[in-house]
């Protein structure tokens, strides 16, 4: 019987130092997670090439959202190592304090903020890839206690994208708008007339602000004369859903958000909708006034889920909240103004001569023509100079075909945003550098060291838009 219950005793005791050791057996770190499971290759090869992301890792308390496999698979552009920073949260932050979380920052906070979104079904959301609750919240030390700093992992269904090399300052979206060709969006399109008007305004600190907001910014090409004429106050704030960060995956499709346009003259909200490869905006006008009408407007947006630091930015096809204009009279065509014009067809008729004009019936586009008056051509020839081009030559020096015309306004915020260095138009005839000024409320064309009066910007036509000048934009001997 002795025998008997030592024999049990034993056993028992085997048992539960096999429990013991099974239970105490240590755990891999993050780091070591990461760069030995084959289900985080492809973010252990970005901290490979990365050694100050490496020391991150293996020193510091974070909070690690780290894309799949198949993530990086999908993720198509360059992807450089910085990346890997904005993986990387400072402290730590589990799921359920996720929960209630707005924004953290990133190791490197000059990076975008990363926006946390919860869904009204519980999902869980950081900018626009979902978090993977299964396979998160894996909690280990960097080393043994009590020594070590406390990591979390969670796992994410998308790469995340700053869309920005690692910057020396914090970039809001009044920096996005200063300096989009920072940003690597893989369009061509601009934002200077928009923020041509939020200057105009006063309103830049709306852009500036800190906090959490949406900002919904319409490219160049879609802001035509009359447009950029119809961008006031209440329709730039319109454009802006403060206090909600509102990324396309997570975003409560068909439900309407205030914007700042929110007084007792002005109601606008906004609403999404669409798939992620198919996304638009509705801009609805409640209550309105002669500037701001009411009714319903929509826009697609061409560039979506670009975090700044106070929240993100999406570009937009077109400004919400302006009517398109349907009805062009009195406006003529451009060759129909020329012709009936008696100042200006001296430049007609060396179209008309050497056949140039043509190309105003052949293009169904916008046109921007640069037009030097009868008076100017004359002055030229009374002071016996000439230009070295020869007609033709001359003639697409002062023409430009876009999607958009280029009014005054448009070409003084370009030269604003040029730093003094000029812009360059595209001409049919090839680049031209130039820069627009005004001075006492009159347009100045800077080209070469000549000082060009603007006699009269803007002319609209129903096929673009005409600039009389006081001389033409060539060099004259």
């Amino acid at each position: 019987m002795n025998v008997l219950s030592t024999l049990i005793s034993i056993i028992f005791v085997a048992c539960f130092l096999v429990r013991v050791r099974a239970y105490n057996k240590p755990r891999r770190s993050i780091y070591n997670k990461l760069t030995q499971e084959g289900d985080y290759e492809s973010f252990a090869e970005l901290i490979r090439r990365n050694r100050e992301a490496q020391k991150d890792l293996l020193q510091n308390e974070l909070t690690l959202f780290i894309p799949t496999n198949s993530a990086f698979q999908e993720f198509t552009k360059p992807l450089h190592s910085d990346t890997a920073f904005y993986h990387m949260a400072t402290g730590l932050t589990i799921l359920d304090d996720l929960k209630s979380t707005r924004g953290l920052s990133s190791v490197k906070h000059n990076f975008p903020k990363l926006w946390i979104t919860k869904t009204d079904d519980d999902r869980l959301f950081v900018n626009n890839a979902e978090i993977l609750l299964d396979r998160s919240d894996y909690i280990e030390s960097t080393r043994h206690p009590p020594d070590g700093k406390q990591q979390v992992l969670h796992v994410i269904d998308k790469v995340l994208d700053p869309y920005v090399r690692l910057p020396k300052t914090t970039l809001t979206a009044y920096d996005f708008m200063l300096s989009i060709w920072k940003w690597n969006l893989d369009i061509k399109d601009g934002v200077s007339n928009f923020l041509h008007k939020v200057n105009e305004n006063g309103l830049a600190h709306l852009y500036q602000l800190g906090g959490a907001n949406t900002y919904l910014i319409p490219i160049d090409r879609s802001i035509d004369t009359y447009k950029f004429k119809m961008l006031n106050r209440n329709t730039i704030f319109g454009h802006i859903i403060p206090d909600f960060v509102l990324f396309s995956r997570p975003t409560r499709k068909n439900f309407n958000y205030e914007t700042m346009a929110n007084d007792d003259n002005t109601y606008i909200v906004i609403s999404m909708d669409g798939t992620e490869t198919d996304l638009y905006v509705y801009s609805s006008t409640i209550a309105g006034n002669e500037d701001n009408p009411k009714g319903t407007f929509r826009a697609n947006i061409i560039k979506a889920n670009i975090p700044v630091y106070n929240g993100v930015v999406h570009l937009i096809s077109e400004p919400l909240g302006i009517y398109n204009r349907t009805n062009p009279f009195p406006f003529l065509p451009i060759m129909a103004k020329l012709a009936a014009d008696p100042t200006l067809d001296t430049f007609f008729e060396l179209g008309e001569r050497t056949g140039f004009n043509k190309i105003f019936t052949t293009h169904n586009v916008s046109f921007t023509y640069f037009i030097p008056n009868n008076h100017a051509l004359l002055q030229m020839k009374k002071k016996g100079l000439t230009y070295s081009e020869n007609d033709v030559e001359l003639l697409k020096k002062h023409l430009v075909i876009s999607d958009v015309p280029y009014s005054m306004e448009r070409l003084l915020a370009l030269s604003k945003n040029s730093n003094t260095s000029g812009i360059r138009l595209k001409t049919i005839g090839g680049l031209v550098k130039l820069t627009v000024l005004e001075i006492d409320d009159t347009y100045y064309i800077k080209y070469n060291q000549a000082y060009i009066k603007v006699v009269r910007p803007n002319y609209e036509c129903t096929d673009g838009i005409i600039h009389i000048l006081a001389a033409p934009l060539t060099n004259l001997h």
